[in-house]
Parts: C-alpha cells; sequence; structure tokens
C-alpha cells in the first residue's frame, strides 16, 4: 500500500512539471501548440500578396526552451526561444530560414528582425501579441 501511494505521488509530481509551461487564456488558446497566422504589423494589417507569415510554437522543456516554426512568407523559418514559467517574457534566438528566392524580401526580413526583437507576449481571444520593451510590434490569430 505505502509503494502504491509513492507511485501515485511521483506521478502527480512528473505531471505537475509538464504542464507548468502550458497555461491557457481565458478563451483556452494556448501559445504552445497552437498555429499562428500573422494578422497585423505594428498596427498595420499584413496584407503581403505572398504566403501567409506563420508561428508554431512548441512546448519547452523543464528550463523553459524551446523550438518554433513557420512561415516568413517566401521562406520556411524556425528557430528556438526561451521563456520564463508563470511570466510572460518571451526570447527568439538563432533563427534562420531557407533561401528561396522571391520578388519581394523586405518585409519576410523585416518580420524576421522584430521577432528576434520580442520580449514579451499575451494570449486572449485566440489573438497573440508580441511585444518589444512595452510595444506592441506583431499580432497573430489562431488558425
Amino acid at each position: 500500500m505505502r509503494n502504491l501511494i509513492l507511485l501515485f505521488t511521483a506521478i502527480a509530481l512528473l505531471s505537475s512539471c509538464n504542464s507548468s509551461k502550458k497555461t491557457a487564456s481565458t478563451d483556452g488558446t494556448f501559445l504552445t501548440g497552437t498555429e499562428w497566422t500573422l494578422i497585423k504589423v505594428k498596427d498595420v494589417m499584413d496584407n503581403s500578396t505572398n504566403k501567409q507569415r506563420t508561428l508554431y510554437v512548441e512546448l519547452p522543456d523543464k528550463k523553459g526552451n524551446g523550438v518554433f516554426r513557420g512561415q516568413g512568407g517566401c521562406n520556411l523559418v524556425n528557430g528556438q526561444y526561451d521563456s520564463n514559467s508563470g511570466s510572460k517574457m518571451i526570447h527568439f534566438t538563432n533563427i534562420i530560414s531557407t533561401r528561396m528566392t522571391c520578388d519581394d524580401q523586405t518585409k519576410e526580413y523585416e518580420y524576421l528582425k522584430m521577432l528576434e526583437a520580442v520580449n514579451s507576449y499575451t494570449v486572449a481571444n485566440k489573438i497573440l501579441k508580441l511585444y518589444k520593451g512595452g510595444e506592441l510590434i506583431l499580432t497573430f490569430q489562431a488558425k
């Protein structure tokens, strides 16, 4: 009986460690595990003619380090991110992309630079907002 109690306690502790980073907004939308589509750059709607810019943030490890992937408009992008449990701080790093040649890659280049500058986020009502020092720079909608 004692061993059974210890087993259940260990399982409860392990499962609580894995769920700490996957906190939902009030509508049940998660930062991680949700595919996001860019809808605004700063206050301007994204009307690019290329493919949609997307972001998919995967669940981090126990240290708050994770990976992301997405579409930059022309090229596939991916990289790493780190975040602190219980805070809305996030930093995207080691961003790389494929090297396909497209008509106008200026917007994609700006998008990747902005993603690199992000330091915090909010998630509410299926909207992900990424900030640089308190300034809203990228807004995404859940797919």
